[in-house]
């Protein structure tokens, strides 16, 4: 956790999974148990240092929550479901070039540019608010209501 500058205090680890017998190079998913759920917060919010990291940079390596076995299928089946989406776009609109990013088909950037990729308007992408894919309360607190207030 070095890499992500923060503390935290692992209870135990193990690899998830069985090792599959036709690809047994394919890597299995690790578990981290911590203390705290404010220190799986924290590692969350700092994940994207892995990726500029000189240690782990190309290396594969992708922090995400955890998730029960029917909510990995569930992704998987939305996220091939958009890549299927993709294809027909493609052969619709030969030229233009797709991608899936923060869950959404969005057009993607020329490879030069500084830009992330922009969401279109397709059925698949979620409607929702990200406060609303976050979890976090969906209506903030106003300006002179304090937190007591607010949970009454």
């Amino acid at each position: 956790m070095d890499e992500l500058d923060v503390q935290v205090g692992i209870v135990e680890s193990y690899r998830m999974g069985k090792v599959k017998e036709n690809d047994p190079s394919k890597p299995r998913l690790m578990k981290v148990k911590l203390q705290t759920s404010g220190q799986a917060k924290s590692i969350m919010l700092n994940a994207k240092k892995l990726a500029t990291s000189t240690s782990f940079k190309g290396k594969g390596i992708i922090l995400r929550p955890s998730k029960s076995e029917e909510q990995r299928k569930k992704d998987d089946q939305r996220f091939f479901a958009m890549k299927e989406r993709i294809k027909e776009l493609k052969m619709q609109n030969p030229g233009t070039s797709y991608c899936v990013y923060a869950d959404q088909i969005c057009l993607k950037p020329a490879p030069q540019s500084n830009e992330k990729p922009k969401p279109i308007d397709d059925p698949l992408n979620s409607n929702k608010a990200p406060s609303q894919l976050s979890g976090s309360n969906q209506e903030p607190m106003g300006p002179r209501r304090s937190f007591q207030q607010q949970m009454q």
